[in-house]
């Protein structure tokens, strides 16, 4: 997953953790810090698993830079948490690192 992603993002990815915040990867290109939280497991990714991403960040020591959140999940999101990555400009990937798009949006 790391290679493909960086490969398609063209950025070298590192794990992070730091003060007790953990991302699964995270890099830099042209000033923006590109953040990538990934859930490899068999139930939707939940409003909840969204929100705790945008708080990990904002505790970060990444919350006065320009970021990209990038949520990757193998099986899916529930409509909550499509309407709260949308609202927070978080791209929603499936496995496969496809975009997914909010429904009516």
């Amino acid at each position: 997953m790391k290679y493909k992603l960086e490969e398609l993002y063209d950025i070298d990815l590192e794990k992070y953790l730091k003060n007790n915040i953990e991302f699964d990867l995270v890099g830099t290109k042209e000033e923006t810090v590109y953040i990538f939280e990934i859930k490899w497991r068999n139930k939707k990714t939940s409003y909840n698993d969204i929100d705790n991403l945008v708080q990990k960040t904002n505790k970060s020591e990444f919350s006065t830079q320009k970021i990209q959140l990038f949520f990757i999940s193998k099986s899916g999101y529930t409509q909550s948490a499509i309407e709260l990555a949308s609202h927070n400009k978080i791209a929603l990937l499936d496995g496969h690192l496809e975009e997914i798009k909010a429904i009516g949006k």
